[in-house]
């Protein structure tokens, strides 16, 4: 099972946590903590992956204004705080692995034109999406899941 946790949660505006509650669900934290655990007692031999985010931007217009790193909610949180988020509770409380796309595909304000629609600085184009399948793929082979090759297009 492949877990794409994050984006809408950031952009939304959940909150990352609640200090008093671990798995307060109206917590970005808490709802991971909460659907892991639901998902592991029902089906304890799935094998579970989380998928981060991957970069973004917010455009105005075609220029680059904020991204990942720089654009803030109204907790003052950047994506990077939601995703060091996942991997501390995915990873480093559960043991599961998870895909870093932020940090692994490498993405950025200078090669998103070829990745992202131009007026969309979330949403992948062909090429994007079809780098998002091949970088999944590979990390899923080195994980052990052994799914052959991929073809080359």
């Amino acid at each position: 099972l492949i877990i794409n946790y994050g984006t809408n949660d950031f952009a939304g505006e959940s909150p990352l946590l609640d200090a008093n509650n671990n798995y307060n669900t109206a917590t970005f934290a808490g709802a991971i903590r909460t659907m892991i655990e639901m998902i592991v007692t029902a089906y304890p031999h799935l094998h579970i992956v989380f998928n981060t985010p991957f970069w973004r931007c917010w455009p105005n217009t075609a220029e680059y204004v904020d991204d990942a790193f720089t654009h803030q909610n109204v907790y003052n949180l950047t994506l990077v705080d939601y995703i060091e988020k996942i991997n501390e509770i995915a990873n480093g409380e559960y043991g599961l692995p998870v895909i870093n796309n932020l940090f692994e595909i490498g993405w950025n304000k200078f090669n998103r034109y070829d990745y992202f629609d131009d007026n969309d600085g979330t949403h992948f184009n062909i090429l994007g999406a079809k780098e998002v399948a091949r970088k999944t793929f590979e990390f899923l082979n080195r994980q052990g899941y052994a799914l052959g090759t991929i073809a080359d297009e």
